[in-house]
């Protein structure tokens, strides 16, 4: 089953982000609240929490 996460939008001003990195291991389940990927912003780096419980993650495949 899919999960479409949605990148949080730090400031008003924010047009983009990059994941710089995935925090999850393949096969982990996620609690809520836990970090699961860090966001590189225009000026900072942040850790973005799941926002809810998920199953075992699949591997992870970015779509270019």
């Amino acid at each position: 089953m899919a999960t479409t996460l949605r990148i949080p939008k730090a400031a008003v001003s924010m047009r983009e982000g990059t994941l710089v990195a995935w925090l999850v291991a393949d096969g982990a389940t996620v609690s809520e609240g836990e970090p699961i990927y860090t966001l590189e912003l225009e000026k900072s780096t942040m850790d973005v929490e799941s926002p809810m419980r998920m199953p075992p993650t699949p591997t992870v495949t970015p779509r270019l």
